[in-house]
This record gives structure tokens, C-alpha cells and sequence, in this order.
């Protein structure tokens, strides 16, 4: 059957009907005759609210109404039993509908840029759904409900540009995220139970008020993207050297007082953000990119060497600074020094076999340094004996 729509002709038997941008205030009941349509694009138009029209669509799984004015999501919307993907998102609906909480084929809803204020705690509902991305920013959420953890296939979570406060333990419980996004929101304090999150890719913290990050974000393997700009942050914890996977970490606009540390040395390259010259920029308007060698793996590659030879690595590849780096940050971290496995004699070896290279001047200060070794702990004799020649 062909019927017509804002002046265009159209088959019934069609799975795909796109009326978006047509200026339509209400959705036109013709749409009621397309029984095998699996996608309905009615974004970008003036309606005001989801019409009845569409609830007989029973093969519907994708519905795009983003860009109207719609105020209410209607409770009769759970008819749409095998619909996947509900996008809402720049409307000005200010009340999330219990009745999405049946909707037990929904993978993804995009509620962004509306005016919602409450998420209820009746979440719960959801846990026998299949939903992976609940995306919310742009609304006025000031609490993360408790048993948010219910919905455990979630993978993508976007909550940016609201007013939360704090993070309920629970959120640390969905194990299976990717990407998690809080920026823009008040928050100031991340939980040692990130370490849950081992799946994650995407931390973006952007715009709060977090003063420290916790040391287990070492736990967080996979994770590429670290957006921490623009907070209250003082220190970065060392732990971070074994985050192999990481591509860009963004950190400008921090108070960070130790960027210097060897642990930014792991990444090779450190570049800046803006039109600004780099001797022009504090530090904490520095920001580290992708880096393709990691030290860890030269440590690595010096220790399979020293299995055979015990001393042999060190004329191989001298200590390179960066390798001094890392030695030092080893020292300062349990776990880290338990995975290299050197003995201070080896370290003071190669130390002193760099020392024997300087210039004679630099060997007298470099071995005036080494008098301060003596009746020190293992970490502080690796630290003096690295600072020797620094």
C-alpha cells in the first residue's frame, strides 16, 4: 500500500521510514500502517508528545525523536516490547518514566540535554535488562541512585554536565563498563573500588572538584583515555607507569606538583593544549599524549639479559635515563619493585659504571653524592644512588 506523508509517497512494506526535519507537530497516524517497520526517524520536528500512533509497531527497534518538544514520555511507550534503541535526547522531558524500566530488548536510551532532575531509586527494575549505554548529560541529576549497580550489561554510562555531588559505592559494582563519563558535575572523590571497573577505556573527570585520584587506578589495564582536566589535583600517583594501554591523558589546568616526576618522563611525548608556547605554560597546563615504548619493557628487556649475564645488561644499554627513571619509580612502589626483581648491587653497578664516564669534575660530585647511601632503607639508597647522576 503506498500512502502519503508531508507530501511524500511511501510503501507500507518498508522497514525504515525517515520523517525527520519535516516541521510536523504531530506524529501523522498513517505511520500506524507500517507494520514491518523496524526504524522510525521522526527527529528535528516540533512534536510535543509521543503519540499512540506508533505503540502498534510491534517490530519497531529503533526510534529517533531527538530534537522535538517533548515534555512527557508516555506510560503506554513499554508496548514497544522490542525496541532496542530510544533516542529522546534534546527534548524537554523532566521526568524519567518508570515504564522504561520494562523495556527488557533496550540496549541503548539517550536522554541528554533534557531537564531531568531525579533518577529513581526503582532502577532496579532493570536488572533483567539488556541495557549497555545509558547516556544522560545535560540534564539536572544531582544523585546517582544506589542500586544503579542492577544494571549490570551496562557498558557505557554518561552522566556529564549535572550536579552530582558524589559517587555511590554501587556504581563501582558495574563491571562490565567501558566508558564512564562524569565531567562538568561536583564531585570530589573517586573511590579505591574503581579498581573494579577492569573493563574500562574511557575515564572522563573533566571539570570537578577531585583533589587526588586513587593509587588503584593502576588496576585499569585497558584504560586509553584519562580526562582529569581542570580539577583541583595536586599530585598523580606513580602507579600510573603501568597503564600500558593509555593514549591520551589530559591533565592541564591541575595544580599538579609533580609533573616532573619520573613518571611523566614515561610518556615520550609531552605537548601542550592551545595557542600558547610551551615556555610560556605552567605545568599544570601540560597534557601527555600517546607514547609508543614503554619503559617498563626495557626494565624488562634488561632483566631476561641479567638471567644469563649477571651484570652483562648494564654495558648493553648503559642506563639510559629513561631507564634511571624508572628504576626510581620502581623503588618507590611494593608491587612495582617485586616485579623487577634487582638487587642494589646491580643498580650500584651501573650506576658507578655511568659515573666512571663523566668528566672529572662530575665524578667528584657525583661521588661526594654517594656518601649520604650509607644507613639508608632500600628505597632511599636507590633514589641517592639514581640522584648521583642526574
Amino acid at each position: 500500500m503506498i500512502v502519503t506523508i508531508c507530501n511524500k509517497e511511501f510503501d507500507t512494506s518498508i522497514n525504515t521510514l525517515k520523517l525527520s526535519g519535516n516541521d510536523i507537530i504531530t506524529v501523522p497516524k498513517e505511520i500506524s500502517l507500517f507494520e514491518n517497520l523496524t526504524s522510525l526517524y521522526l527527529s528535528h520536528n516540533r512534536i510535543k508528545c509521543i503519540s499512540k500512533t506508533i505503540y502498534n509497531l510491534s517490530s519497531l527497534k529503533e526510534l529517533y525523536m531527538h530534537g522535538n518538544k517533548i515534555v512527557v514520555i508516555p506510560i503506554h511507550i513499554y508496548n514497544l516490547k522490542n525496541l532496542t534503541y530510544l533516542n529522546l535526547c534534546h527534548n524537554k522531558i523532566k521526568e524519567f518514566q518508570l515504564e522504561l524500566c520494562v523495556m527488557k530488548k533496550l540496549k541503548t536510551l539517550d536522554l541528554s540535554y533534557n531537564e531531568i532532575d531525579i533518577l529513581p531509586e526503582l532502577l532496579c527494575f532493570w536488572e533483567n535488562l539488556v541495557l549497555e549505554k545509558l547516556l544522560l548529560p545535560y540534564n539536572n541529576i544531582s544523585n546517582i541512585p544506589s542500586n544503579i549497580h542492577k544494571l549490570t550489561t551496562l557498558v557505557e554510562l554518561d552522566l556529564s554536565y549535572n550536579n552530582i555531588n558524589n559517587i555511590p559505592e554501587e556504581l563501582y559494582q558495574l563491571i562490565q563498563l567501558k566508558k564512564l563519563r562524569l565531567s562538568n558535575n561536583h564531585i570530589d572523590n573517586i573511590s579505591h573500588n574503581i579498581a573494579n571497573l577492569i573493563e574500562l577505556e574511557e575515564l572522563d573527570l573533566q571539570w570537578n572538584n577531585l583533589t587526588s585520584l586513587p593509587k588503584e587506578i593502576d588496576n585499569l589495564k585497558n584504560l586509553e583515555l584519562l580526562n582529569i582536566h581542570d580539577n583541583l589535583i595536586t599530585e598523580l600517583p606513580v602507579n600510573i607507569i603501568i597503564l600500558y594501554k593509555m593514549k591520551k591523558c589530559y591533565l592541564f589546568h591541575n595544580p599538579i606538583d609533580n609533573l616532573d616526576n619520573p613518571l611523566i618522563q614515561r610518556f615520550e611525548n609531552i605537548n601542550v593544549r592551545g595557542n600558547f608556547n610551551l615556555d610560556q605554560l605552567t605545568d599544570n597546563q601540560k597534557y601527555i599524549t600517546s607514547f609508543s615504548q614503554i619503559i617498563i619493557d626495557k626494565i624488562f628487556s634488561c632483566l631476561q639479559k641479567l638471567k644469563h649475564n649477571r651484570l652483562s645488561y648494564i654495558n648493553d644499554i648503559v642506563l639510559t635515563l629513561h631507564c634511571k627513571y624508572a628504576l626510581d619509580e620502581y623503588c618507590e612502589d611494593e608491587k612495582l619493585y617485586v616485579q623487577l626483581m634487582c638487587t642494589f648491587k646491580d643498580i650500584l653497578t651501573g650506576v658507578m659504571n655511568i659515573i666512571n664516564n663523566l668528566s672529572e669534575d662530575q665524578q667528584i660530585i657525583a661521588k661526594n653524592k654517594l656518601n649520604n647511601i650509607t644507613n639508608k632503607n632500600y628505597i632511599d639508597r636507590i633514589t641517592c644512588l639514581i640522584n648521583c647522576v642526574m
